[in-house]
């Protein structure tokens, strides 16, 4: 739970977004339903343009720290808004006792990037959906697209499980054709064996036969 001192930025920020005319929602979750993926303090709608802001006290205990943080939440969840609505302009805010900032309109081609590096980060990245992992790809950094190597990043759960099962299948045909091919080796070496002594006896008869 919050500290008073936030609950009441939080509570002056929604007082002032009502007034002008902003449709307010606390606590809302970044992803419905999913608080995994983060919980935004305030999601504001007015036509169009949305805001997503975060909220918090700046104590003297890690400034510097909680600074970033609110800041980074702030695109975080701005961006996150921006993908489920690209066609609204959507802005992140982040206001403290100390100051009040915003991202800037946001873009998609950001709001992916942001979206896709931080899932990966959070090693969240196999937890959504196929399709939101292709449209996501494009936002990937180097760094992250070069760690899945030659592996599919949006292949379907589904088809995964199919793929792992029909390379089990493959690997116990192969170890079946082994067992059976070993079983013939050893046929041959017996058969091989026992022509060897078949021919000891022939010329072992023959010689027999030409000293008599």
């Amino acid at each position: 739970m919050e500290p008073p001192e936030e609950r009441a930025i939080m509570e002056k920020t929604c007082a002032r977004l009502r007034e002008q005319g902003w449709a307010v929602e606390k606590g809302w979750d970044v992803v419905k339903g999913k608080s995994q993926y983060g919980t935004g303090d305030i999601l504001a709608r007015k036509g169009k343009n949305i805001l997503a802001i975060e909220c918090k006290y700046i104590n003297s205990t890690n400034r510097t720290k909680k600074r970033k943080k609110v800041k980074d939440q702030a695109l975080l969840y701005a961006s996150f808004a921006k993908l489920k609505h690209l066609s609204h302009c959507v802005k992140g805010y982040w206001c403290t006792n100390e100051t009040v900032g915003n991202t800037g309109w946001l873009g998609k081609r950001q709001a992916q990037s942001v979206c896709a590096n931080h899932l990966f980060d959070a090693n969240l990245w196999w937890n959504i959906s196929a399709a939101d992992r292709k449209s996501l790809y494009a936002g990937l950094s180097p760094t992250h697209k070069r760690k899945f190597g030659n592996r599919d990043v949006w292949s379907d759960d589904d088809e995964m499980l199919e793929i792992s099962r029909l390379v089990r299948a493959l690997d116990e045909d192969i170890v079946e054709k082994r067992a059976q091919i070993a079983e013939l080796t050893g046929k041959l070496n017996r058969l091989q064996d026992a022509l060897a002594d078949l021919k000891k006896k022939r010329v072992e008869f023959e010689r027999r036969r030409n000293s008599e």
